[in-house]
């Protein structure tokens, strides 16, 4: 608006040179058209929420202290092949609050640590195979 204010005739040449009216209606429809399925899925109950954590060393337990909407579900990448019982112990704070995984994730290759990036492709790729993401 300042820009409109101070210099008009530059800021016509700006909307005529890019495409900004196209672009700003684009995103009042493209806005209008997710707002009306977030409230669809807000209302079917098909809304829900994917917490993806890859851990290796730390502890679980600062997940403890958050809260969760409806439907949520946390997906613990293990790393370093932690067994379940361990897994438990970290999350037991969160039984019946959220919906827990536990997937021991291998690094690919010698002994090459590939840090969180594998376990959050693994995860999209998972949820795409079961057709979860939009």
């Amino acid at each position: 608006a300042m820009l409109q204010q101070r210099a008009p005739a530059q800021f016509e040449t700006m909307l005529d040179m890019f495409p900004v009216r196209e672009a700003y209606e684009g995103f009042g429809r493209a806005k209008t058209d997710l707002e009306a399925r977030q409230r669809v899925l807000a209302t079917s109950g098909l809304l829900s929420v994917d917490i993806v954590v890859a851990g290796c060393k730390s502890t679980l337990q600062w997940l403890w202290e958050l809260d969760f909407p409806p439907r949520t579900r946390v997906v613990v990448y293990d790393k370093c092949k932690h067994d379940v019982a361990d897994f438990e112990a970290e999350t037991r704070g969160l039984v019946g609050v959220v919906e827990l995984e536990h997937r021991p994730l291998d690094e690919p290759g010698d002994g090459l640590m590939t840090g969180e990036c594998t376990a959050y492709l693994a995860h999209i790729v998972q949820a795409r195979r079961e057709d979860r993401l939009p």
